[in-house]
């Protein structure tokens, strides 16, 4: 699969004080639509899904909302399906990797998206710009994504069973029936 850049231009990271909090708020249901859709398209290993995903994103000029949709959704999902004491342990399983230091790829986007998680988790929108702009620096927002994908695919393996893409595809119809409703 070739990567398209999910964040295409830079000067929605870096024209203001908080470009991530000032291009990103808020969130509506088409966001969360397509935060639902790329997830099912990527764990059913559907790539020209992925790019049909970024693609009406880039046109849309909603990366940034993208991004904080994506998070937003699978913190839902994690809330839902996993306990107190489970969401903990994966806290500190995201944090190891979040603390390493590898030099090359692919780990530099596994560890920048576990990052990208934990500041997610402190509420950290700062934290999370920074990382961005980290990715988008070294050309590498696009898998940076998908490694945050595949942290949500290890941290929530029964989504990509039938029944979990059944039920995300739930979520897809009643968020596309919203946004509708929204225009």
């Amino acid at each position: 699969m070739s990567r398209r850049v999910i964040f295409p231009d830079p000067d929605i990271w870096t024209r203001k004080e908080h470009p991530m909090t000032d291009q990103a708020t808020p969130t509506n249901a088409a966001d969360y639509r397509r935060a639902a859709a790329l997830t099912v398209h990527h764990r059913q290993g559907n790539p020209a899904g992925v790019v049909a995903i970024i693609d009406e994103t880039n046109t849309t000029g909603r990366a940034a909302h993208l991004l904080l949709a994506t998070l937003g959704l699978h913190h839902n999902f994690i809330a839902t399906l996993r306990t107190r004491d489970g969401i903990n342990l994966m806290a500190d399983y995201i944090h190891g990797i979040a603390t390493l230091d590898p030099t090359e790829s692919p780990g530099t986007e596994i560890c920048r998206a576990a990052r990208i998680l934990e500041c997610h988790g402190l509420q950290d929108l700062d934290g999370i710009d920074h990382e961005i702009r980290s990715a988008i620096d070294d050309q590498r927002a696009t898998e940076t994504f998908i490694a945050l994908l595949d942290h949500y695919e290890v941290a929530l393996p029964e989504l990509s069973s039938n029944v979990g893409i059944g039920w995300i595809q739930d979520h897809i119809t009643a968020l596309a029936n919203e946004e509708a409703q929204d225009q």
